[in-house]
């Protein structure tokens, strides 16, 4: 898998559950799902060790908790694109 093809599924995650995607930072984004793929081989950039797949399913209760996923990928709020 790619950073952009990950960045597709992350654009698919948003649209699905209704979140934004970082919030509109799209050059973040990209460097996250490049450290994502790259050097984590697919799992959380924040926390690998405890979430080994991003995105994670703890994501949906970090956002209930705070407004966003503990990594700042997702948001609360309308969907947007990040390429």
């Amino acid at each position: 898998m790619t950073a952009q093809e990950l960045i597709g599924i992350w654009e698919e995650t948003a649209a699905k559950h209704g979140y934004a995607l970082g919030d509109g930072r799209a050059e973040r984004i990209r460097k996250a799902a490049a450290i994502c793929i790259g050097i984590l081989k697919g799992a959380c950039i924040c926390k690998p060790n405890e979430r080994p797949v991003c995105p994670c399913e703890e994501m949906h209760e970090d956002i209930k908790d705070t407004g966003r996923c503990f990594c700042g990928i997702f948001y609360a709020g309308s969907p947007k694109k990040a390429s």
